[in-house]
């Protein structure tokens, strides 16, 4: 495990925790169209964080992220780790869902704390309120498993 230790925290010296930040600044040509932008990739990133929590969706990061600097959306590609297989994996995920500093530190002055807190509880109780029929959707997937 040192050497795991050892290369994450290269990783993370070597990229800067605000690049995601700099680049939906830097693509906005006014300060409200950049508010606009970070207030849809807060919404965005909680709705697809929780539903990526739903069906275990592992591997997230900024390679598997795409990111709409007109608008803020983000979109999520690459999904062959879900249905919780990465904690099948050899250095296995143990978190719920990915929320690195550099997709953090896009969420605005008020962070974690607005936006994005807000859209993930309301995210949260509209798939609570519909298990029934989320449930019934993935049910497929143990008798067609494509």
């Amino acid at each position: 495990m040192p050497i795991l230790r050892q290369c994450i925290e290269e990783l993370i010296r070597e990229t800067p925790a605000d690049l995601l930040s700099r680049e939906l600044w830097c693509s906005c040509p006014s300060v409200g169209l950049w508010y606009k932008n970070v207030q849809n990739y807060s919404r965005s990133l909680a709705v697809t964080s929780m539903i990526g929590y739903m069906i275990g969706l592992g591997d997230r990061h900024l390679d598997n992220v795409l990111v709409d600097l007109k608008s803020g959306q983000i979109i999520h590609i690459d999904y062959n780790i879900c249905f919780e297989k990465g904690k099948r994996l050899r250095v296995p995920e143990k978190v719920p869902y990915r929320l690195t500093q550099n997709l953090q530190n896009a969420l605005g002055i008020a962070g974690l704390e607005g936006v994005f807190s807000l859209s993930s509880e309301n995210v949260l109780k509209i798939l609570r309120n519909g298990k029934e029929i989320q449930l019934n959707l993935l049910e497929s997937f143990i008798y067609d498993p494509l």
